[in-house]
């Protein structure tokens, strides 16, 4: 894929396209979500979007395709947030058994401005699933 899972300088950012945006979010998971501190609306290059049902799942990709998300702030300690997500996610320590992936990515915010961020890139092959063409989920 390219990105850096452990990048020199910590990620302080989390990008959210799916179940991971607090009015998506199961009801379970919603009081960690709110440790979360909203950024606003951005944009992640370079990834596509498809419908696998109950979530929607980021792929890396080429050329001018992007996915629409929201960046949050992580706290100041996010160590266990971190893995609590890692482990919602079902991310495994062998990356090749995971679910989804972690990757610290350029993000591009509403206006304009960059900053890292953590996505959840899906780790298996997407079959069948519906491309969403316009990248928005929900």
């Amino acid at each position: 894929m390219g990105a850096d899972t452990q990048p020199a300088k910590p990620v302080r950012h989390l990008f959210a396209y799916g179940t991971l945006r607090p009015h998506l979010a199961p009801p379970e998971i919603r009081p960690r979500l709110a440790e979360l501190e909203r950024v606003g609306s951005a944009t992640l290059p370079g990834a596509r979007l498809y419908d696998l049902g109950e979530f929607p799942a980021a792929v890396p990709a080429s050329g001018d395709e992007a996915v629409q998300g929201e960046v949050y702030r992580l706290p100041k300690q996010a160590g266990g947030l971190l893995r609590w997500l890692d482990e919602y996610e079902e991310r495994e320590l062998r990356p090749s058994r995971s679910l989804f992936v972690r990757h610290a990515r350029s993000v591009r915010l509403r206006g304009g401005r960059r900053v890292r961020a953590w996505v959840y890139f899906y780790n298996r092959p997407v079959g069948r699933a519906k491309r969403i063409a316009s990248g928005r989920f929900g």
